[in-house]
């Protein structure tokens, strides 16, 4: 109302100028009038929206900060579920870890426990088996490094072939010769014929099987030997090998056979 009051006072106050000016025609001063009211209104006019908008800007900044400390305050909320929620899935982690590192520990105690009983069953059921294989390996041993073994060839390359492979298998003592009839050797504990490429005449290998003693046993290295029909009872002191894996355990087997022929013509 006050400021009402004050424009209508300016207002005269202007009429009253302009009426006292008598160039002034009243429509000019009509409008002058009208034009400073508008003037004036639109000043208000602009004024208030000032107000309103400042009053505006206010409000927002009032909502921005408190939907900043909600958005803050649920941030605190879901980051300590958060926590909750990683410490929780970490003892469920550990408790489970634990459940299972138990688990195959006491499996891994199991199969131990399981081995060892096995081991000492098989142990207690197999000792004689062990020492037998044991004693035969010792056998073995003495046998290759005491036993004098004579080689004879019908051809030289046979000759260094079988004196080859008998210091490779571990015989000591090994003596071989070439020969192209029957030759009398010194006595020794085996005679081999090695007759792979058939050099070898029949005929003195016989004269050897002939000349033996009754308890003699020979190898024959080369497959079968063919004996005459009359000589076929020769056979029986002829152990045969086709390869050099049969040629080993033929040697080492005719070997302990006559030792043990000649312990119990001893304990006779």
């Amino acid at each position: 109302m006050k400021n009402l009051a004050f424009s209508v006072i300016i207002s005269i106050l202007c009429f009253s100028t302009y009426a006292k000016e008598p160039n002034t025609s009243i429509e000019n001063r009509v409008q002058q009038l009208e034009t400073y009211n508008q003037d004036i209104i639109q000043k208000k006019v602009d004024n208030l929206e000032k107000e309103v908008h400042l009053k505006l800007q206010e409000k927002q900044q009032e909502i921005d900060v408190q939907l900043t400390e909600k958005k803050n305050e649920i941030d605190d909320k879901l980051t300590l579920l958060n926590t909750i929620a990683i410490i929780g899935g970490l003892l469920l982690t550990l408790g489970v870890g634990g459940l299972i590192y138990q688990f195959f520990w006491g499996m891994k105690k199991l199969a131990e426990k399981t081995l060892r009983e096995k081991l000492q069953t098989y142990l207690f059921e197999n000792t004689q088996s062990m020492m037998e294989l044991v004693n035969n390996h010792r056998i073995e041993s003495k046998v290759k490094k005491e036993k004098l073994v004579r080689v004879v060839s019908g051809s030289d390359d046979e000759t260094e072939l079988m004196r080859t492979l008998l210091k490779r298998m571990g015989f000591k003592n090994v003596e071989c010769t070439t020969v192209n009839i029957y030759i009398p050797f010194p006595p020794s504990d085996l005679l081999i014929f090695c007759n792979i490429r058939k050099s070898l005449d029949t005929t003195t290998i016989v004269s050897y099987l002939e000349e033996s003693n009754a308890d003699d046993v020979f190898v024959y290295y080369g497959g079968r030997l063919d004996l005459p029909q009359d000589k076929s009872h020769f056979s029986e002191k002829l152990n045969y090998a086709n390869s050099r894996f049969t040629v080993y355990h033929q040697i080492i087997n005719t070997l302990i056979f006559k030792d043990i022929l000649q312990e119990q013509t001893l304990d006779v």
